[in-house]
């Protein structure tokens, strides 16, 4: 989607290759830096020759990978440049499993905040994080810009499709994405339910769309096998396809089982598009208080399978219209990504 007269320059994998940042950093005394203090070097090498297309007023960079934070940095200074940092996701402070802390992250990462002239946050509670581990980092340049929904793919998906059909009356709760870690707690849930309600067995389908995890996979096929017809799991599909099997469903899933409320779930916004009930299955993310704040849906604790029941009885028997409140709608229009990206690019354009 990105028009023709944007210049992509991309570093050379044999460059910035994994193979290549393991070889050397085996033999070096590298700092240790997560996405790699040699992948830092090769971006900035490969970016400042380019400065013949003219000479950047503002370098903007996203993270993780956090070795992105030093190349804009150094490019920065080398530019005399303003310097935008982006978290999509946390660096040394609540860090994600998938993102590295090292004394060498936390020093760089001081660095970049001391030299940065924005700080953009996806949401308050990651904000406020920062804020208090960090107090150096100037309240002025910390914002907030969500990570909000993206139109297009809505705009591409079709109405009155049969992606579901071979579930047609049945209740279909609907999860689509790759979850990061293992769905044991969810499949002992909803087991633990049907133990209680063999009512639900022929009513409920759990329906999976998405490539996941090994151990997921596996514990898809015993949950399938101990109970037959009530786990569809579907592999990845295009965006547009998962809006439409969205939109088929009677209710959407959404794991929220996370550290702390600063991760707010990328499916919250796209689920809010929908006008289905979400159930949202644990209460620790980000996700929980906005979806009962906006009265689409109902939130539960992990394992908790009175409320899981009580969450499953409420969608069935309420007239579906109830979970598509005004307040939903509001907040669904007000994350718009491209909206969202106007005004971050003018806060850009401001420095």
């Amino acid at each position: 989607t990105l028009p023709p007269e944007v210049s992509i320059i991309r570093v050379p994998s044999l460059v910035a290759g994994e193979h290549h940042v393991r070889w050397h950093a085996a033999r070096l005394p590298l700092p240790r830096i997560d996405g790699g203090f040699l992948t830092a070097v090769a971006m900035t090498a490969c970016a400042l020759p380019h400065q013949l297309f003219g000479r950047p007023s503002v370098v903007l960079a996203t993270g993780p990978r956090f070795s992105n934070f030093l190349a804009g940095r150094w490019l920065a200074r080398l530019f005399g440049a303003k310097l935008v940092l982006q978290y999509r996701d946390e660096w040394t402070v609540q860090t994600p499993l998938f993102v590295q802390a090292t004394a060498d992250d936390r020093a760089e990462e001081a660095r970049c905040l001391a030299r940065a002239d924005l700080v953009a946050f996806v949401s308050e509670a990651k904000r406020a994080a920062y804020r208090e581990a960090l107090p150096q980092l100037d309240a002025r340049k910390a914002v907030v810009i969500p990570n909000g929904w993206d139109p297009y793919f809505h705009a591409k998906a079709e109405n009155d499709t049969r992606h579901l059909q071979a579930l047609k009356g049945r209740f279909t709760l609907t999860y689509t994405g790759r979850w990061h870690a293992s769905l044991a707690p969810l499949l002992e849930t909803i087991e633990r339910l049907l133990d209680r309600r063999p009512d639900l067995a022929d009513a409920l389908s759990l329906v999976i769309v998405g490539d996941q995890l090994a151990i997921n996979a596996a514990l898809f096929r015993e949950f399938e096998r101990r109970r037959p017809g009530t786990l569809m799991a579907m592999p990845a599909v295009a965006p547009k396809v998962a809006i439409e099997i969205q939109r088929e469903s009677s209710a959407l899933l959404l794991v929220n089982d996370h550290s702390y409320d600063g991760v707010v779930p990328l499916k919250t916004f796209d689920y809010a598009c929908s006008a289905r009930p979400i159930l949202v299955f644990g209460s620790s993310g980000g996700a929980a208080p906005i979806i009962r704040e906006l009265g689409a849906g109902m939130a539960v604790d992990v394992g908790d399978v009175d409320g899981f029941a009580v969450a499953i009885d409420a969608m069935r028997s309420a007239d579906p219209a109830i979970w598509d409140t005004p307040a939903r709608r509001r907040w669904a229009s007000a994350n718009r990504r491209t909206d969202l990206n106007h005004r971050f690019m003018q806060l850009i354009a401001d420095l």
